[in-house]
């Protein structure tokens, strides 16, 4: 590639080895999964259904966590609180003080997938767990639901889903123009990043403004919908499980290339390779800053995961943590490349 970088958002997939030949063996094709515009819509629609059919009155989420999904709840009848847990500071075993009681809902985040609460004192309140970071866990849950966010961890422009381990029913989104705008937008923003990597696009800004643009608009409402047909036409139609197999190559070599460092935690120092990807917690935030810097001035693009948190103790660590993408687009010598710049800086 001509304009070679690391991270960010997902550019259109153009690999035919990550492509099925029928979207029946799609691992998202069939009845089993809901598919809606996004994971916090997925979510919305989960707890809609329960506080509607079931009297669910009360949702649990951890405090440390993305605040744009439960911003998006808002308007559910329900009352939302939070219970302390960041998965840097705390220990998955501790015990949460919810009435165990089935109008209570409790959201159980799988953090990157290294770190999730173990809720098996509950035998009656609701347990819905995100696996946004871990999406291939829907097969070992024993939560009520699962839910997440497709975009995240796959190549597609939109979309979220929900599954339920126990057979329950599941919600289902209607379609929408406005949310078939929003996905083409993005779409055409990951081809003309495709094509910018190649060297056969000159606007960077261009797509950068497309992504962003439609980002913004997963606040709105109005995005409350099935995943969008032309969304749904990219996710049948790669192989998600072998992307996500990449993935955890990739992150294996990572691990093993990166120096230990006093002050740098690599991955909540989990041994894990079926994980999100490169998770960097420096030990204040002018490391971070100074790392974050360093990583973009070679190119490579991190997140913060997540911003605007609400806690004294959850904002320190936002301001110390960095994430990076080490996914299916990079083979062994990017890898490589990748963890040579963190450690010349480390």
């Amino acid at each position: 590639m001509k304009n070679k970088e690391y991270g960010s958002d997902f550019e259109y997939i153009q690999t035919e080895i990550f492509y099925l030949k029928d979207k029946t063996e799609s691992l998202f094709y069939g009845n089993q999964f809901s598919l809606f515009f996004s994971g916090r819509v997925a979510l919305y629609n989960i707890l809609k259904q329960g506080i509607e059919q079931k009297k669910w009155q009360q949702v649990y989420l951890p405090s440390f966590y993305c605040h744009e999904v439960t911003h998006y709840l808002k308007d559910l009848p329900v009352i939302i609180s939070y219970y302390e847990f960041n998965p840097f500071l705390d220990d998955p075993t501790n015990l949460l003080e919810i009435d165990d009681v089935d109008s209570n809902v409790i959201i159980n985040v799988d953090f990157y997938g290294i770190k999730k609460l173990d809720l098996k004192e509950f035998h009656h309140a609701i347990l819905i767990e995100d696996i946004t970071h871990n999406l291939l866990s829907f097969k070992d849950s024993a939560a009520h639901y699962c839910f997440g966010s497709l975009r995240k961890e796959l190549p597609v422009p939109v979309g979220g889903f929900c599954f339920s381990p126990k057979g329950l029913m599941l919600p289902k989104g209607k379609p929408s123009l406005e949310s078939e705008e929003i996905a083409a937008q993005k779409l055409s923003a990951m081809f003309l990043k495709s094509l910018y990597l190649k060297g056969e696009w000159d606007d960077k800004e261009l797509f950068r403004k497309l992504y962003s643009d439609g980002e913004d608009k997963f606040e709105k409402q109005f995005t409350n919908t099935v995943m969008p047909e032309i969304a749904q036409s990219v996710l049948f139609s790669i192989e998600s499980v072998a992307l996500l197999q990449k993935k955890s190559i990739n992150i294996h070599a990572a691990l093993k290339n990166i120096k230990q460092s006093k002050e740098l935690e690599i991955n909540i120092q989990s041994p894990k390779f079926n994980v999100f990807g490169i998770i960097l917690k420096c030990k204040d935030l002018e490391t971070r800053n100074k790392l974050r810097a360093h990583l973009v001035q070679n190119r490579i693009y991190p997140a913060v995961l997540w911003p605007n948190q609400i806690s004294t103790r959850d904002i320190e660590i936002e301001n110390k943590i960095l994430f990076l993408h080490v996914d299916y687009r990079y083979s062994l010598s990017d890898i490589e490349h990748i963890t040579n710049i963190i450690n010349e800086f480390i």
